[in-house]
């Protein structure tokens, strides 16, 4: 899946035309989580009927009417919900709240629409097996891991810092990307900014 303008588009990767899955009207499309199955959660509410830039679920295959799932609460200082991740079995999704102070992590029950409060100060989250939240805590541009219990939604242990320099982006975007099996691609940054794309396999906590 991807964005094209105010498009959110998707394409096999054995091959074919892309199909539109998806609109945002602001064309800014943050990033985008495809979970198993069909299910996408992006960050295009305010094209769905939201006030603010919430999250929505989509269905890859269109057979589902797309929902939003996430209100922000500016009343309460919230300016958008953004970075969805999906957890395994498509039971939750993590996000990251944009506050007008600052960040915070936070986990989205998808049968219940629950919201809970993870990490605060952090930002860009995502799960790595067998159980660890891997997110970053800004300005410092450094990736933390943290044990997790994906399915009562908990965080269970001490920080752990266990990469920098990588580079960040003043959307709360970490550079990178983690496969299933733990291996991690990211944007190395000596300042945590602008990025070269490096590598880290077999990544494993503390």
């Amino acid at each position: 899946a991807y964005s094209l303008g105010e498009r959110l588009m998707k394409v096999a990767v054995g091959g074919g035309g892309p199909q539109q899955i998806g609109h945002n009207s602001s064309g800014a499309v943050g990033l985008v989580a495809w979970g198993q199955g069909d299910l996408i959660v992006f960050d295009g509410g305010s094209s769905y009927g939201s006030e603010g830039a919430s999250l929505v679920q989509l269905s890859a295959t269109g057979k589902e009417a797309p929902r939003l799932i996430t209100k922000v609460d500016e009343a309460h200082g919230e300016l958008l919900h953004t970075l969805p991740s999906i957890l395994p079995g498509n039971r939750a999704v993590l996000f990251t709240t944009l506050l007008k102070g600052g960040s915070r992590i936070e986990a989205l029950d998808l049968r219940t629409l629950e919201r809970k409060v993870l990490v605060q100060g952090g930002a860009h989250s995502t799960f790595v097996e067998p159980g660890y939240l891997l997110f970053w805590r800004p300005p410092a541009p450094a990736l933390i891991a943290v044990r997790f219990d994906p399915e009562r939604l908990e965080v269970l242990g001490p920080e752990v810092s266990v990469l920098a320099p990588v580079a960040t982006g003043p959307d709360m975007n970490a550079k990178i990307s983690v496969s299933r099996n733990g291996t991690l691609v990211y944007g190395y940054s000596r300042e945590g900014g602008a990025a070269l794309l490096s590598g880290l396999s077999n990544f494993e906590y503390g």
